[in-house]
């Protein structure tokens, strides 16, 4: 095979004449160039990685330093939305009870939105009245529910409800100002026709009731049943079996007390007013202090005390707020009168 050698190469890539070859230092040079570039760009990543890092930190620090404030700063919105919801107490508004259960609507319509239902002897302040196609609505404020047992609108809901179910406002005492509402019962009105007998089991002891009174438990009265709207409660029925008492006119007016005494503000003395006397029983009024929703109320009612079986004192009160007591005082006679003690 023939040589593939050019005589001419040697002029070609070795004369002066020739392309230039660098030597060491030019490869020294060249590779330094690149290092250095190399270098100063990691240099560059590595500052602008720490002065990241460094910001994130501080960013951090920041968030953990406000968190604090800012949680306290959302829970004082959070009260501030709560409190602006909910309605203002106005202890001066005239008040009065509920008469049959009813819707309590946001309008004075009937097709108006219910928000929650207000029951029979629920406690409501009367804000204003509105005449809508010749019926009267009031728009009111539930001041007291009478049972937390029974479904109905969170106290202090405010609302639209005909005249029909509530009782005539009572105004409320006038106060000076800065001085504390004394508590007011409305006027109670009870139907002896509404009257019917309540047997209990327990006791076998029937008296009559007004249809909105049920049993409440009393523990003082382990011989006794006590209807009323709720156990606080300023109108109602007591009957109880009183042992060891004698059966004349002095172990009635003992068992009297003592059974009066159960439902009257502690250390509190019952005041007894005596309409007739007799070897078979003991019959008048009694007026006493009762708290009713942590205020003091002054209430009255009819009595009778009587013997009743094992040798023990029948006793029997019917009760309402004092102001309510003269224009029920027959219907609280036919309650005490009718009572059974078997």
């Amino acid at each position: 095979m023939p040589s593939k050698i050019n005589p001419n190469d040697w002029d070609t890539f070795f004369s002066a004449t020739g392309p230039r070859r660098g030597g060491p230092i030019s490869i020294f040079v060249r590779t330094a160039l690149v290092l250095g570039v190399a270098g100063g760009l990691g240099y560059g990543l590595y500052v602008f990685n720490n002065q990241l890092a460094t910001q994130t930190e501080q960013r951090d620090a920041t968030t953990l330093a406000g968190a604090p404030t800012r949680t306290a700063q959302a829970f004082a919105n959070a009260i501030q939305q709560t409190a602006q919801s909910q309605p203002t107490p106005t202890a001066n508004l005239p008040i009065g009870r509920v008469l049959a259960q009813t819707p309590l609507r946001a309008e004075p319509n009937e097709q108006a939105q219910a928000q929650g239902t207000i029951n029979p002897n629920d406690r409501v302040q009367f804000i204003k009245s509105q005449d809508v196609g010749g019926q009267t609505w009031w728009n009111i404020r539930l001041a007291e529910r009478a049972s937390t047992t029974i479904e109905g609108a969170v106290q202090g809901t405010t609302g639209w409800v005909p005249a029909s179910v509530l009782t005539a406002p009572a105004a409320p005492p006038v106060v000076a100002a800065g001085t504390a509402v004394p508590a007011v019962l409305p006027p109670v009105s009870l139907n002896g026709a509404t009257i019917n007998l309540y047997r209990d089991p327990q006791t076998s002891i029937s008296v009559s009731r007004d249809g909105r009174w049920n049993p409440q438990a009393l523990p003082t009265l382990p011989l006794g049943v006590f209807l009323a709207p709720n156990l606080d409660s300023g109108e109602g029925v007591v009957a109880a079996k009183v042992l060891e008492q004698t059966q004349d006119a002095a172990g009635f007016g003992a068992a009297l007390t003592q059974v009066a005494q159960t439902l009257a503000k502690p250390g509190s003395q019952p005041a007894i007013s005596i309409v007739g006397t007799s070897a078979q029983n003991l019959d008048g009024s009694v007026t006493f202090v009762r708290v009713v929703a942590g205020q003091d109320i002054t209430v009255r009612g009819r009595f009778v005390a009587k013997p009743a079986p094992g040798n023990s004192v029948g006793v029997v009160i019917a009760f309402v707020p004092d102001n309510s007591y003269a224009a029920n005082e027959i219907v609280l006679s036919q309650i005490t009168g009718g009572a059974i003690f078997q």
